[in-house]
């Protein structure tokens, strides 16, 4: 299954656009600024299905995902600031870089792929393409995409994808 995300503008907290294949909204993702950071969540009519929050912490990006009652998490290492690198919490998967920090794959802990992410120009604009392989993983990949790109905006001041 392919997904596109875009953002609708360079605000770190604004709406994401998940589109499939087609070109048709999938899933709305709406971001919120609360006390205690910033809060996403994935919405499929009105109904939410996952929620993402940053927890805050000086010097390290961490977010938690809630998805079906099963919590992961989602932590930057800032060793090497030009090529970061990310480990996830609570699910026995791995995030390779690829070749651009937009870029990577997410593993199994078989090595299987369960989804590639790429930065791209096409008929949607510039967005991430995503392409996930097992579809009962399809909004944890979502989620673990959102966090990687709002790590990027927010903490690298790299420029948002719009």
């Amino acid at each position: 299954m392919k997904f596109y995300i875009r953002r609708e503008n360079e605000d770190y907290l604004s709406r994401f656009f998940i589109l499939d294949d087609l070109g048709k909204e999938k899933y709305k993702v709406k971001g919120l600024n609360v006390k205690l950071g910033e809060q996403f969540a994935i919405m499929d009519n009105n109904i939410k299905l996952a929620s993402i929050r940053k927890l805050s912490f000086p010097f390290i990006g961490i977010y938690h995902i809630s998805h079906a009652k099963k919590e992961i998490g989602l932590m930057e290492n800032r060793i090497c600031a030009t090529n970061p690198s990310y480990h996830i919490i609570g699910i026995n998967w791995t995030l390779k870089n690829g070749t651009s920090p937009y870029s990577f794959s997410l593993l199994a802990g078989n090595g299987d792929i369960i989804m590639k992410q790429s930065k791209v120009w096409g008929i949607f604009g510039e967005s991430y393409e995503l392409e996930i392989f097992i579809e009962k993983f399809e909004i944890k990949c979502l989620c673990i995409a959102i966090c990687v790109d709002s790590l990027l905006i927010c903490e690298r001041k790299l420029p948002a994808l719009n």
